[in-house]
């Protein structure tokens, strides 16, 4: 990827691996927010470290005003690579650091909801030394690394990455390659040959579905486990979730963190020596929302209307009849089928993740005929013992140093 944010840029190019699940952009929790300014005026950005894009959703620059070019078709990008348009040069304050650039701009497809009014992306924040707290929502920028930290489990930064990639040696084998990933709310994704592994080792572990979407590769749907001891490499963690990584993780590495997996890390990536430390927390785990229906619902792609059902075995929405490929109708009185235009309808996320013990009424269709069921969502994907959420700060980034 070509680094292309600085003063009087036209044009950005940018890797857009990071995953947004389908009609649910992440929660408030699972987020590392940055306060920042544009021209003065106050947007909420989130550090993204699985991307190299800094820049504002569209939707946002029509917001302040601000006049964005579209990108000339006539450049060429790299293999998994978007380019985007850019705005005209702005003022950017973050922190006390103030500079002057042109930001790129992205445009999700409308149906998928969107929160956030832009992104910092990895390759700008990459000369610092950062503590991430994924657990408490924080990140903050130290001048040096704690001594304590020099005996956890160390990682060599893969230079030049415009996302951040660990690389983690194994005496006398390959090293693991881990894709670090803040704008992802999964836990540990493994790649095809580890998930089906894992699945071998596991046959016992309840699964159930888990979507998303990605700008350059679109809708997916992938099975989801919870792992107690997951050894990778030097480290052992504990209580994580656990699923099947897709294309656009694989090119970065064959495992990658997301916010699930960080919050049962310490961790600090020092980018001015290329090093990650990592260390394994001993803490009961924090609550995981997760799926409690055990199917998810979605198009075939984004042009199609029908809201089709993939499903996990013995789960409520097996038990209940449910199978793969039957299309939701109805929640409740509610018409699913207008989820494109009704604003109630997305995202379809929040009504599969309510406590256990939350009864749906559904209504589906199975080729000509319809049916209805009744589901009441359990806990599928359960620590063994949890801890309430901590409040989630802004990030305390006064000192931190921008890479234009």
């Amino acid at each position: 990827m070509k680094r292309m944010l600085g003063y009087g840029l036209a044009i950005m190019i940018v890797a857009l691996a990071s995953v947004r699940s389908m009609g649910n952009a992440l929660p408030a929790e699972d987020r590392l927010w940055v306060e920042a300014k544009i021209n003065g005026q106050p947007v909420q950005l989130i550090f993204d470290t699985g991307t190299g894009f800094f820049g504002l959703y569209s939707q946002t620059a029509r917001r302040l005003g601000l006049v964005y070019t579209k990108a000339d078709e006539s450049i060429k990008a790299d293999p998994g690579q978007v380019i985007l348009g850019c705005t005209e040069a702005c003022n950017v304050q973050i922190g006390t650091n103030v500079l002057r650039a042109c930001l790129g701009v992205i445009e999700l497809p409308a149906i998928l909801p969107n929160s956030v009014d832009g992104i910092i992306g990895w390759p700008n924040m990459s000369n610092n030394i950062l503590r991430i707290e994924a657990d408490r929502g924080r990140i903050t920028s130290l001048n040096e690394v704690p001594p304590a930290a020099t005996d956890w489990t160390q990682c060599k930064l893969v230079a030049g990455a415009d996302v951040l990639r660990l690389e983690m040696k194994q005496p006398g084998r390959a090293a693991i390659t881990i894709f670090v990933d803040t704008g992802n709310e999964d836990g540990v994704k493994l790649a095809p040959e580890l998930w089906q592994a894992w699945k071998r080792e596991h046959a016992q572990q309840p699964l159930t579905m888990n979507g998303y979407y990605t700008e350059s590769l679109g809708l997916g749907v992938t099975e989801e486990g919870f792992g107690e001891a997951l050894p990778i490499g030097a480290l052992l963690l504990h209580n994580v979730p656990v699923c099947a990584a897709h294309k656009a993780d694989l090119l970065h590495g064959t495992i990658t963190f997301g916010m699930a997996a960080l919050k049962r890390l310490d961790m600090i990536v020092d980018g001015k020596h290329g090093v990650a430390y990592l260390h394994p927390k001993e803490t009961p785990p924090p609550p995981y929302k997760h799926n409690r229906l055990g199917a998810i619902f979605m198009p075939l792609d984004l042009q199609h209307e029908a809201l089709l059902a993939h499903v996990a075995p013995a789960t409520p929405a097996w038990e209940a009849g449910i199978r793969d490929g039957d299309a939701l109708l109805r929640i409740g009185t509610l018409d699913a089928t207008q989820w494109r235009t009704d604003p109630e309808v997305l995202p379809l996320s929040r009504f599969w993740s309510r406590p256990a013990g939350t009864k749906h009424q559904l209504t589906l269709r199975r080729g000509p005929q319809q049916y209805q069921v009744e589901v009441v969502l359990r806990d599928i994907l359960t620590p063994k013992n949890t801890t309430p959420a901590s409040p989630k700060p802004s990030l305390p980034l006064d000192s931190l140093q921008l890479v234009q």
